[in-house]
Parts: C-alpha cells; structure tokens; sequence
C-alpha cells in the first residue's frame, strides 16, 4: 500500500491479541519501528517481536498495564530511545467482558470493564499527547459494530466502547491545532478473536455468521489493513472519523 505514517514509533496498546498481532505487524511493514504492549503476555509479546525482527522489521516488547503511570511513562521513554519518540497510537486492548443482560451484570464487572476501558485510555492518551504534538501524530482506536447494531447481552462491551470513541472525537476535535489527528475503527466479528471464540460451541458461530450479508467472519489482517490506513499521512485530512469494518452486519 505503500503508506507513511508519522515521525517516531507506534506503541500498540494490546498488541498480542490476534487483532493486536496484525496491527502490530501492519504498522511494521511502513518502516516504522512499533512497540508492542501487553499486559500480561510477556511470552506472547516477545516471540511477536521477534518473529517481526526476523523478517527485518523493527519491533520490541514492552509491558503496558494502562493502570499504571510507571508503565505508560516507560513505554514513551523506550520510544525515545528507539525512534525519536512517538508518532503513532493505537488502542487494541479490551477487557473481555462478560456477555449477559444489563440486569445481571454486577456493579463491580462493570467498574473493571471501565477502568480499562475507559480510564485506561485515558491514562495513555494524556500521557501520549505531548509526544504526539512534536511528531503532528496519530491516534487509532479499535471499538464495536454494535455502536450501530445493538445486540441483546451486549451492553458491557459497547457502552465502554461508545465513550472511547467519545473520547476519540473529543481528542480529535481539541488536538487538530497542534495536527494530532484521532480516528477509531469499529470491528464486527473478527476470525481469532475473544467473540468468535466464545460462541465456537453448538452452531451459534454459523448463526452469527448467516447475520452477516458479506456471509463471513473477517479477518485480522482487514482492520489492521484500516487501522494503518487512519494512522498513515495518506489520511492526513481525516480526523475524528469513525469507520466500520463489519460485512454489513450494521447496515
């Protein structure tokens, strides 16, 4: 595609979920140097990296708990050390919540779903944000279909969802004078990921997938495909924007 994105490293945040592990992988084929954050998977995350310097890329794994000043701070330390600091931010985390109606979800499922969600990327895009400005960077965030199809037990995954991509409007809106742009991708049923794994049992998969006209699940590689697109200077006049990549499902 022959895309360009800003000065500096892009840090993923939740970069080693099979969505994260194509982001991460995508953004490294502009040249660009990323930084792939985990959480917990450290072992994931360094054979990602390694995989990635293998093929001659330029990647490192490094610990990114969004509760964490320390981490966030180390993270922009390491993008100085690798690549004249940060040019690009991409939010793939998730809390995988609980799928259930909204009346039988307890108070404190909610209070952790939000504190990653929501607080989390919070806590990254203040810290970013300085950074950025120097680069005139990009931020992407990964949030859900159901912002425009909601589904019964839903709940829990998109209104966090839909005050991300609030956040995302917002930052777009305040931080196009410093040209720091903010985008947010929203994904339907994924190949790989947390939702297709869940409904794997019985024949609910092939039930959701009848649901979709494109009558498939997508796969990692197209989001990654959009995310690199948003993040790039090819979209250099688009900010606060919100594309759907769902097979239709939402139409």
């Amino acid at each position: 595609m022959g895309l360009a994105l800003s000065p500096g490293v892009a840090l993923v945040a939740g970069g080693t979920g099979s969505l994260g592990d194509a982001i991460c992988r995508r953004l490294s084929q502009t040249g660009t140097a990323v930084l792939i954050g985990y959480h917990s998977r450290a072992n994931a995350a360094q054979m990602q990296a390694e995989c990635l310097v293998k093929e001659g890329l330029q990647a490192q794994a490094i610990k990114l708990d969004l509760g964490s000043i320390d981490d966030i701070t180390a993270a922009l330390v390491k993008a100085d050390q690798l690549g004249g600091g940060l040019g690009t931010l991409v939010y793939a985390s998730g809390a995988q919540p609980n799928f259930d109606f909204l009346s039988a979800i307890d108070n404190n499922e909610w209070r952790r779903v939000m504190e990653i969600e929501i607080f989390g990327l919070l806590n990254l895009i203040k810290a970013a944000l300085p950074k950025l400005r120097e680069a005139r960077g990009a931020i992407v965030t990964i949030a859900t279909y159901q912002a425009n199809r909601l589904e019964p037990r839903g709940g829990l995954s998109v209104i966090p969802k839909a005050a991300a991509e609030k956040i995302m409007a917002i930052t777009a809106r305040e931080e196009a004078r410093f040209g720091v742009r903010a985008n947010t991708v929203r994904a339907g049923w994924m190949e790989g990921g947390f939702g297709v794994r869940m409904v794997a049992e019985g024949n609910y998969r092939e039930k959701i997938r009848e649901k979709i006209p494109l009558r498939r699940f997508g796969l990692p590689e197209e989001i990654a495909d959009a995310v690199a697109f948003l993040a790039s200077t090819r979209s250099g006049f688009t900010t606060g924007a919100t594309l759907t990549i769902d097979g239709g499902l939402s139409l």
